[in-house]
């Protein structure tokens, strides 16, 4: 894991000072799954990076395809959260809405996060989780949906193109409803797969060997949804 740090971002630096220390607690009296509280991975896996969402200062520590989409949600303790119709329009076919962790870049990682899917039901109701991210025209995503099929519920790159599956068509999708998800996104070894787990579940897997290091966070292809909660635990 590689840290990037600049004076600007006081209040970043203070969030991963309390990460390093599993000083952060995610609590709210809202109902749906949680991150547990004593949720660790033993050696070599350092928390890098957590955060509550209690503050409107935590949307500080993230940067933003169209920032007009994005805001602070008070209720259940806090939620960073976006609305459908991002203004961005990517180089290449790719999701518009996307808000990436400032200041770190991951090869190796274990990202979880409890979400919530706001949109309108269909085939390709989705959230999106993003890694490596080097660029507009260069990152991968998680892309969690309805109903599978070649543009939707995969693994997929962009690479100076449009999206493209990394994995056969699932036969399963996920279940949204309006309630609250557990998602777990990680990638073991710098030249491993990535595998994706909703409410404990392993429901996609793809190999990653192709990926390099690069920035990571979460959004949509085109829906709405929300975060309160979210840790990132990087190689020792």
């Amino acid at each position: 894991m590689t840290a990037v740090c600049h004076s600007s971002h006081a209040h970043f630096a203070r969030h991963l000072l309390a990460a390093c220390t599993l000083a952060v607690i995610f609590g709210s009296c809202a109902t749906g799954p949680r991150i547990s509280a004593d949720t660790a991975h033993s050696s070599p896996w350092l928390l890098s990076y957590s955060q509550d969402f209690s503050s409107p200062d935590s949307m500080e520590d993230f940067s933003f395809s169209d920032a007009q989409i994005w805001s602070w949600n008070h209720a259940d303790g806090g939620a960073l959260q976006f609305r459908e119709g991002s203004s961005y329009r990517p180089p290449f076919r790719s999701p518009t809405a996307y808000a990436l962790v400032q200041g770190l870049m991951f090869d190796a990682f274990i990202l979880e996060a409890e979400v919530q899917q706001t949109g309108k039901e269909y085939g390709h109701r989705d959230l999106c989780f993003f890694f490596a991210f080097e660029s507009p025209s260069k990152f991968g995503y998680v892309h969690l949906a309805t109903s599978p099929d070649q543009n939707a519920h995969n693994i997929f790159t962009v690479k100076e193109a449009a999206r493209a599956p990394l994995a056969p068509v699932s036969e399963f999708g996920v279940t949204w409803t309006e309630s609250w998800h557990v998602v777990k996104v990680q990638r073991l070894q710098a030249d491993g797969p990535i595998e994706v787990f909703f409410d404990g579940k392993l429901v996609l897997s793809a190999d990653a060997s192709d990926f390099g290091r690069g920035r990571v966070g979460f959004g949509s292809f085109d829906d709405s949804g929300q975060m309160r909660a979210l840790k990132i635990w990087a190689r020792n």
